[in-house]
């Protein structure tokens, strides 16, 4: 298991802005911490899971275009190839495990 607790990298500026990488981990947990300064990205992710676990804050989890409010205590889950991003995030922080089919 790899644990990271940083703010944005450029590893993971790669990882999740190029959807076609393939996944090199069978689990990583992360933390995140978006900030109102963070542009919407919207990305997909086509070989694993993503279990989001907010810890802190609200923001709008727009999912293959539905918008959904969320904040801390939320818990949710992206599949493979679902679209998906955050928008107008106010002290928002996430856990994410990600993990393939093989976990």
């Amino acid at each position: 298991m790899v644990w990271l607790e940083t703010e944005m990298t450029a590893m993971l500026n790669a990882t999740f802005e190029n959807s076609t990488k393939v996944r090199d981990f069978h689990l990583c947990a992360l933390f995140y911490r978006h900030t109102p300064q963070d542009k919407p990205l919207e990305h997909v992710h086509l070989d694993f899971y993503e279990l989001v676990i907010v810890r802190e804050g609200t923001a709008i989890h727009v999912l293959e275009g539905t918008p959904t409010p969320v904040g801390a205590g939320n818990v949710f889950l992206i599949a493979p190839g679902e679209r998906h991003y955050y928008d107008n995030p106010h002290d928002f922080g996430i856990y994410n495990l990600l993990f393939g089919e093989d976990l």
